[in-house]
């Protein structure tokens, strides 16, 4: 005969105070630089979704203000880099060859090129924007 094993006896469940939980979410709605719902959840506590199911409003505004600031901190990142990628474009036209990812990379540096996302996207606009301005494909000779 095997021993019967012991059941074991649960934690009692945690109380939350959600009026407090709701004040700090607002104050990190008023924070300098945004945060994201999941470091907020971090920061409180708690699971994300239990923001959505007990404070939804805040947490969607919460994460919409994340998620501009992303956009804001992406559309810097290009505008920072948009010149060296134009440069580069030309360059590498003038030589006949195809705009690659390894051809910017090895012309732009890396600190300006790493925080741009969708690089190949953006190097489709920087490509249009030229060929529009005149600045078109030379032939190699």
């Amino acid at each position: 005969m095997l021993p019967k094993p012991e059941p074991k006896q649960r934690s009692a469940a945690r109380e939350l105070d959600w009026e407090a939980i709701e004040h700090q979410l607002q104050a990190f709605l008023k924070l300098p630089t945004p945060i994201s719902v999941l470091e907020a959840a971090r920061q409180l506590d708690v699971e994300a979704r239990q923001l959505y199911l007990r404070s939804n409003r805040t947490t969607r505004q919460l994460g919409e203000r994340w998620k501009a600031y992303l956009k804001r901190r992406q559309e810097a990142a290009v505008a920072k880099a948009w010149p060296y990628l134009e440069q580069a474009a030309m360059e590498i036209w003038a030589e006949g060859k195809a705009v690659t990812r390894r051809e910017i990379a090895a012309r732009v540096p890396a600190e300006i090129l790493s925080p741009v996302e969708h690089l190949l996207d953006v190097l489709k606009q920087v490509q249009l924007s030229l060929t529009q301005r005149g600045m078109t494909k030379s032939k190699p000779n």
